[in-house]
């Protein structure tokens, strides 16, 4: 699968792209990021984005780029009660288990960078996995998406 990055790892500026790859808002974190983040290309989640995903590595991805990953995992999260879920991926020959401390960070991460905004409630789960990844893009799946 493909994924537009948004922020790069160790980045606090937050950047969020339409689906036509433009930019629509920019703004700053608490928290750098873990691992690089953006979205699914081909996919729209419940709140009209691309599906979210944050990128399993130690190398630099700049903002802007296109990266071809592998669907590794999905980390369940709620939002005020809606669920927006966020696809963990690893780039090809990589896998999950080499990152067992993913789901800790990445909670920590989602948690501490609501910390500024105490009205909205936020819950993570744990890691599911790969199936549940596959799962969740196919029912997010932009039928007549081109790249």
């Amino acid at each position: 699968m493909k994924v537009f990055i948004e922020c790069e790892r160790g980045s606090r500026t937050k950047r969020t792209y339409g689906l036509d790859l433009e930019l629509k808002r920019q703004s700053e974190t608490l928290l750098p990021y873990p691992y690089p983040y953006g979205f699914v290309l081909g996919t729209r989640a419940d709140d009209g984005d691309g599906v979210d995903c944050y990128v399993l590595t130690e190398e630099p991805l700049e903002h802007g780029r296109i990266v071809e990953v592998e669907p590794a995992g999905l980390l369940p999260m709620t939002e005020d009660e809606e669920e927006d879920g966020k696809i963990l991926a690893v780039p090809p020959g990589r896998a999950l288990d080499e990152f067992p401390e993913a789901g800790r960070i990445l909670r920590d991460f989602i948690l501490g960078i609501f910390r500024k905004f105490p009205e909205v409630r936020v819950a993570v789960g744990d890691i599911r996995p790969r199936e549940a990844a596959l799962e969740f893009l196919a029912a997010r799946a932009v039928p007549d998406w081109k790249e």
